[in-house]
């Protein structure tokens, strides 16, 4: 009963963080967007809400800078939370240590490596299904994220921003609290749920799932986001682009060859237990062992 509890609170905990990651970033957007908005309806004379945010969109850099200072907004927010609530904890408590321990053996950098290449052709192989089953959708979609890359400020935002942000919330702070009550493939799954949501749209929220639970796996088993932000900067960098280039069979293919070259490599990895894990399974053992003494007696 206590363990489920424990599930359960690990889902509202994520809900939580999930809120105030789209309330922050939304507030850091209102900074660039609410004095156009008031613009609109002054001089422009516009009332209708939707007729607005046309022409918000239609303005050259204008959503571009919005999501940057969204960003920035965010990331500020996100880092202090991850810090205080976690990094630090974990130093008071003696449990932190450097991912760079985790990769002493060589292979487990070439097993992280092709894992990033996975999840980014796993998303491209369910960005190609969407895109066959609802053509419309994507276009629209696609149109509007052109309107992020308009100057050098948007695309800092994506390369970026949201890697920062994005990692810091999910695979940092939602992951830190879920790995106490979920095993490896259900804070696999929350992961890849939680980042599905995150991009707000159905396009990306479908998509993003088998990579956010790729990242999950990297998180979850090397106790660290900065793989996954180097990850997830190199998608948002070069994703469009190797798409482009390799086209919906290419990322199929691509997609068996990594998941070979996992299967081999993997054979080589040796990722040592983090000390966290350590204290949680020494946590869950003690728990295990005084459950048995009550029932002996």
């Amino acid at each position: 009963m206590e363990k489920k509890s424990g599930k359960v609170k690990a889902i509202l905990f994520s809900i939580l963080v999930m809120i105030v990651f789209f309330v922050v970033l939304t507030i850091g957007q209102y900074i660039v967007l609410f004095p156009e908005m008031m613009k609109a309806v002054t001089e422009e004379g516009m009332t209708n809400t939707t007729d607005i945010l046309t022409l918000l969109t239609e303005k050259e850099g204008l959503m571009a800078n919005a999501q940057f200072v969204g960003e920035i907004v965010v990331i500020a927010v996100m880092a202090i939370w991850y810090y205080f609530g976690i990094v630090k904890k974990e130093k008071l408590e003696g449990t932190y240590e450097p991912v760079s321990k985790k990769f002493e053996n060589k292979y487990n950098l070439l097993f992280v490596a092709i894992l990033i290449l996975t999840g980014s052709f796993a998303l491209f192989t369910t960005y190609t299904l969407v895109n066959l089953a609802i053509p419309e959708v994507v276009e629209e979609f696609t149109q509007v994220m052109g309107g992020l890359t308009d100057n050098a400020l948007g695309l800092i935002a994506i390369i970026v921003g949201a890697p920062l942000s994005e990692e810091m919330a999910v695979r940092g702070i939602i992951m830190k609290r879920t790995k106490k009550s979920y095993g490896l493939i259900g804070c696999m799954i929350i992961s890849g749920i939680c980042f599905g949501i995150m991009h707000a749209n159905i396009v990306q929220g479908i998509y993003a799932i088998p990579l956010g639970m790729v990242y999950g796996y990297i998180a979850y088993k090397f106790n660290s986001i900065i793989p996954t932000i180097i990850g997830h900067a190199f998608h948002n960098g070069l994703g469009g682009y190797i798409l482009e280039v390799v086209g919906g069979p290419g990322a199929v293919i691509g997609l068996v060859l990594c998941l070979i070259a996992l299967y081999f490599v993997s054979k080589k990895v040796d990722i040592p237990e983090s000390k966290t894990e350590e204290v949680l399974s020494s946590v869950e053992e003690n728990r295990e062992a005084t459950e048995e003494m009550f029932v002996e007696e």
